[in-house]
């Protein structure tokens, strides 16, 4: 009897620790897939929409990011009962040495990698939708849609997107960021202006001028008052880039004008017609538009550039026949080999 029963005590521990050595082992070897196993080299990896996280696990075991699929997905369902959470999808940069848990946390948290694009002022809508469309992971949608063709109708700024973006769903959204620009300076613009400008349009068409004539910031207000006060006395606005815009057809300021182009034909070159061209020649930024809604307000008519990146500015034509000669003679004076 006792001998039996020792036995039967005797299995029993034996049984015990089996399941302990188990637990144990088990426990290892979700430690080791959790915390031990890393991700050998940087990898970039995109979950797609209404993936399961047995699909995730496949495709992460197939690229050799973890190393157990059961683990994986036994590890995501207690996090979905414990924090309720889920899997996110997009596209995830793992970096080489991160764990199973890490990324298992990356994906729950959403952590997708973003990209940025940056559309400079003044640039041509031309130019903003090849910055776009040439951006990495943009999904070129457009098929020459024309409402992408007209200037002044976005805001050049730095814009951020994920895998997958559509390229006519980031310009939509450059269009509303002007929009909602342009509709809150407007409403606190200087009422003075309204002399001149009478609707959001214009404030525009001067504000493309103003960013293709001014480099400085800080001289776009004064720019702006120089313009303001021509069409105040009716005198032409004499753009250079105007005139350029008119020669190129809107796809290029990279042009030297010459006299004879001054007199260039069309309703865009500002010396041969008053008043503002028919449309924006460039997407103006935000300074310029401001610049625009509230100019300095002075006397000035004339401005040409100091050779240093700036402007000389006067009331006078005598005193801007003064100006022009300091503009030569720095010009000889940074560049004495074409005297």
């Amino acid at each position: 009897m006792i001998d039996t029963i020792s036995k039967k005590l005797i299995q029993i521990l034996i049984i015990l620790s089996i399941i302990a050595l188990s637990i144990y082992l088990i426990k290892q070897y979700f430690n080791y897939c959790l915390y031990e196993y890393r991700v050998a080299k940087d990898e970039v990896v995109d979950i797609p929409k209404g993936y399961s996280s047995k699909k995730i696990a496949e495709l992460l075991f197939k690229r050799e990011i973890i190393n157990d699929t059961r683990v994986f997905v036994l590890w995501t369902k207690v996090k979905k009962y414990t924090d309720s959470g889920y899997l996110i999808a997009g596209e995830y940069k793992i970096n080489k040495g991160m764990n199973m848990l890490q990324i298992i946390e990356k994906m729950l948290a959403g952590d997708i990698v973003v990209y940025k694009l940056t559309i400079p002022e003044g640039s041509l809508t031309i130019e903003a939708v090849n910055i776009i469309i040439n951006s990495p992971r943009v999904i070129n949608d457009l098929d020459g849609k024309s409402e992408f063709k007209a200037q002044g109708i976005i805001m050049p700024e730095t814009y951020f997107y994920t895998y997958g973006a559509k390229a006519s769903e980031l310009l939509e959204k450059c269009a509303k960021n002007l929009d909602k620009f342009i509709d809150h300076t407007w409403n606190h613009r200087d009422q003075l202006i309204n002399n001149i400008i009478t609707n959001k349009q214009e404030v525009m068409i001067l504000a493309s001028i103003v960013e293709r004539e001014a480099k400085l910031d800080t001289e776009k207000r004064r720019i702006a008052a120089v313009y303001f006060n021509r069409l105040k006395i009716k005198m032409p606005l004499q753009a250079d880039p105007t005139v350029i815009f008119a020669i190129t057809k809107g796809k290029t300021f990279d042009l030297k004008l010459s006299h004879n182009d001054l007199r260039f034909a069309s309703p865009y070159n500002t010396y041969m017609t008053n008043g503002l061209p028919p449309s924006p020649i460039c997407n103006p930024g935000k300074a310029s538009i401001e610049a625009v809604m509230h100019p300095h307000y002075t006397n000035e008519i004339y401005f040409v550039a100091d050779g240093k990146g700036g402007h000389l500015f006067s009331s006078s034509f005598k005193d801007h026949g003064e100006n022009i000669k300091k503009y030569r003679k720095a010009l000889l004076e940074s560049n004495p080999t074409s005297q």
